[in-house]
């Protein structure tokens, strides 16, 4: 019996040792310190509209937490940046970190990527078509001959001036439908004046002949 017991004590001891050491191991293998790299990829053709802004702020969290680190990413540092020695855990609590860019004006923006691996951030933006200068393009319903715009639905698309005081390019679309009742009527005055005048004329030079006779 006190064979056996002795033996049960020995495995229980040899198995929490090799417990121990291998949790020491584990810890001693996970990094104390991570380097988070956050790197901006811009799908704007070439900026052909202009409106790429010269900064961007980038904005660490750890938790969903703002801890007050940012930095600012630009054509000068080749739009990338690392956050250096950050701590994996904080009194024992694994820290997540994440990071959030500065709204951009006329971009969408899509993170990627983990705090071990690094993020990229896709900024896109749709440039207008080549030969159109961004300043308003509008198809007044008042430049239409009325024959044309009568029961007619016309589209005016404004388009705002892209430029780096205003980089965001926005669109509307106002439809507006053009019938008798809300035509401008100057013109059938006009010609209805015309016409009782022509015939009061007729009238007259009637009566006249017939006097005559």
């Amino acid at each position: 019996m006190k064979i056996h017991i002795r033996k049960i004590g020995l495995f229980v001891s040899v198995f929490l040792t090799a417990i121990i050491l291998h949790g020491s191991k584990a810890f001693a293998a996970a990094p104390s310190m991570i380097d988070t790299t956050v790197r901006i990829v811009w799908e704007d053709e070439e900026d052909q509209d202009h409106a790429r802004p010269e900064e961007v702020t980038i904005t660490l969290y750890a938790n969903g937490n703002e801890i007050g680190r940012s930095m600012t990413l630009s054509a000068e540092n080749d739009w990338e940046g690392t956050f250096e020695s950050l701590p994996v855990y904080i009194e024992d609590e694994r820290q997540s970190y994440s990071v959030v860019e500065e709204k951009i004006d006329g971009y969408t923006g899509a993170i990627a990527g983990s705090d071990t691996d690094g993020y990229t951030i896709t900024n896109i933006h749709a440039p207008l078509p080549k030969g159109r200068s961004g300043e308003e393009e509008i198809v007044r319903l008042d430049d239409m001959p009325q024959s044309q715009a009568e029961g007619m639905i016309v589209e005016t698309v404004v388009t705002t001036k892209v430029s780096k005081s205003m980089p965001a390019r926005t669109s509307t679309t106002i439809k507006k439908t053009m019938s008798a009742k809300t035509a401008d009527t100057s013109e059938t005055v006009y010609w209805g004046g015309t016409l009782l005048g022509a015939i009061t004329a007729l009238f007259i030079w009637m009566r006249i002949e017939q006097k005559r006779k």
